[in-house]
């Protein structure tokens, strides 16, 4: 292992052939990459991951043109629908099985099939008659000059604040609101991977930065929206099933359309009065530790002894409060400064 994990030699020529996918280089990268995962080294295995991808993309859209499937679906659609599998196709990858390249090359194939199966479905399914559905239905094609739209939607963005100060958490708002704006109906995966790569954050917050930014973006432009709802009966009854009408008895009608237009889509964990009354007393017991200037282990005991918990829970109880009371979480902070 210890071999595996050494500073990679200095990276040849390719060679030939390779002028599309350099193997020499990818494939020892691939198993340094297998090597690091497997040993917990993340940070640097993403390095790698990244480097891959970037070495891969060439073959990646040559390959989509070669076999045509370009075609049927965008190249751009599906050079990033085979980036974001990489990773997979590496974990599952095994040399003593064959070469990279043939793998990476039938996985990318059935990637690609699977996109053109999608896109001719919906081909069929909405395009398969020749009546016109707007008589029917309407159409909603508003055309506004483009220099004045864009102005406005600049300016609407540009108002945006968050509940955060932490630069990284910012600028990873930041990228993600700009790769929606760019590419409303692009893929989220790779989105999600590279808002990660480009602000230092983990998968999961930059998947958190994405969701809160699609949530800005409707927020801000909220007031250009014009939902067709025909009455707040079509909502009830379609969801008679679930608790989303007993909302009803809770909020206004306008406050319904506006979560649905701002918020659709998201799952929301509703916190319970035990989990509320839980937070009350952490934040009455890290208060109270956080009134002693100088903390003892006999005055953490005490204070510990009077609230009822063990002297480790207490420390666990003041290190998570002091985590969620940190100003760079609750403060509104503007996106564009």
């Amino acid at each position: 292992m210890s071999a595996t994990l050494a500073t990679p030699a200095k990276r040849q020529p390719n060679t030939k052939g390779e002028h599309i996918f350099p193997a020499t280089i990818i494939e020892p990268m691939a198993l340094r990459w297998k090597s690091l995962t497997a040993a917990g080294i993340h940070e640097e295995a993403n390095g790698l991951l990244g480097e891959i991808i970037v070495l891969s993309t060439p073959m990646l859209a040559r390959f989509a043109q070669h076999e045509r499937y370009n075609v049927t679906v965008d190249l751009q659609i599906l050079v990033s629908m085979a980036q974001s599998r990489i990773e997979t196709w590496m974990r599952y990858w095994d040399p003593a099985k064959g070469r990279i390249f043939s793998w990476f090359t039938k996985c990318a194939k059935h990637v690609y099939l699977g996109e053109v199966a999608k896109a001719q479905v919906y081909r069929q399914r909405y395009h398969a008659t020749s009546d016109s559905l707007e008589q029917i239905a309407g159409a909603l094609d508003p055309q506004i000059d483009a220099d004045a739209d864009i102005e406005h939607v600049q300016s609407a963005l540009a108002d945006i604040e968050c509940r955060w100060s932490n630069p990284q958490v910012i600028d990873c708002i930041r990228f993600h609101i700009a790769s929606i704006v760019e590419n409303p109906r692009g893929p989220k995966k790779p989105v999600i991977r590279a808002g990660s790569f480009a602000s230092g954050l983990s998968i999961e917050l930059s998947r958190f930065a994405h969701n809160w930014a699609l949530f800005a973006i409707r927020s801000a432009m909220y007031h250009r929206l014009k939902p067709h709802y025909s009455d707040v009966d079509l909502i009830t009854y379609s969801e008679s099933f679930t608790l989303f009408p007993d909302l009803l008895d809770i909020i206004t009608v306008a406050q319904l359309k506006k979560l649905i237009a701002v918020m659709g889509g998201q799952r929301l964990r509703i916190p319970t009065v035990a989990q509320v009354e839980k937070l009350v007393r952490n934040q009455k017991l890290a208060a109270a530790l956080a009134s002693h200037s100088h903390l003892t282990p006999t005055s953490l005991s005490a204070v510990a002894r009077d609230h009822g918990v063990r002297d480790r829970t207490a420390e666990e109880v003041f290190v998570a409060m002091s985590e969620m009371l940190d100003p760079e979480r609750n403060t509104q902070s503007p996106v564009y400064s």
